[in-house]
């Protein structure tokens, strides 16, 4: 679904758009990503440093302060 590994057959849709077809960061400028299961994936690195990664595509590097705001008020929110 994430358009990392193509798919040969069938359709997949997201709010009514076509996926199958699409490159991996233009699924991702959808909203859809992929999400490790497994911790440390990039263990030499900090959590902000994890964090900033993901800000790849164009839209997310353009928003990303926001984007790091709203994620460490969610933290804050969780551990309160």
């Amino acid at each position: 679904m994430a358009g990392l590994i193509r798919s040969s057959i069938g359709s997949i849709r997201f709010k009514g758009t076509e996926l199958i077809g699409l490159s991996a960061h233009g699924i991702v400028e959808l909203g859809i990503a992929t999400v490790p299961e497994h911790r440390c994936l990039f263990g030499p690195m900090s959590v902000m440093e994890n964090l900033v990664l993901g800000a790849f595509a164009p839209r997310a590097r353009a928003n990303t302060k926001s984007m790091l705001d709203r994620i460490f008020d969610l933290r804050q929110f969780k551990n309160s």
